[in-house]
């Protein structure tokens, strides 16, 4: 049971890890565009969010799976959690979205990267919910090794997600990330 703990909280702290940590922990679109300083301190209010609550939810289902006696309820609460986790990335990244574009060099593109970053791992998170029905209760084995294959299957594929981020640069947002306090909470 902590093994599988473990491997979930690891699964989805993989996405925050990827998106805050990539020169300065930015993300988002919009409609409008709004300083580097603006964008920032927004992205990365709404990153510092997602990670705590996730985190919670996490230490919950750690304790949840734990006093689960049936596969049944252990996979009940697996579900539970992913429902979870995607309603908050989807309530995140709408405020991601909301903070507009940064009047940077690039920076439509920068903020549509990383929005899409956060949508696509939405997409993983949604399907690994998806997976988590389709876990075998009629075993004990059976369902632990399929809760390691979906759980490291997410985990390849948001470090691939995360990873789409190399090569977006700019220094106006690095540089109001290390004066944002929302964003030093991620990177320490």
């Amino acid at each position: 049971m902590i093994f599988r703990r473990k491997l979930w909280v690891g699964t989805v702290l993989v996405l925050a890890v990827a998106t805050a940590c990539e020169d300065g922990g930015t993300a988002g679109t919009g409609d409008g565009t709004v300083s580097a300083e603006e964008y920032v301190a927004a992205v990365c209010t709404e990153i510092t969010g997602w990670v705590e609550e996730v985190q919670a939810r996490s230490e919950q289902v750690g304790q949840d799976v734990v006093t689960e006696t049936t596969l049944e309820g252990q996979r009940g609460v697996l579900a539970e959690f992913l429902d979870d986790v995607v309603a908050l990335t989807d309530d995140h990244l709408a405020g991601m979205r909301d903070a507009g574009v940064p009047d940077v060099e690039d920076g439509e593109q920068i903020a549509e990267t990383l929005v899409g970053v956060f949508a696509d791992a939405r997409v993983v998170l949604a399907d690994a919910r998806e997976g988590v029905d389709e876990l075998s209760t009629d075993d004990a084995a059976a369902f632990q090794a399929g809760a390691v294959e979906l759980g490291s299957g997410v985990a390849t594929a948001l470090e691939g997600i995360g990873s789409s981020v190399t090569g977006l640069d700019s220094p106006e947002l690095v540089a109001a990330a290390e004066d944002e306090p929302a964003c030093a909470a991620l990177s320490g």
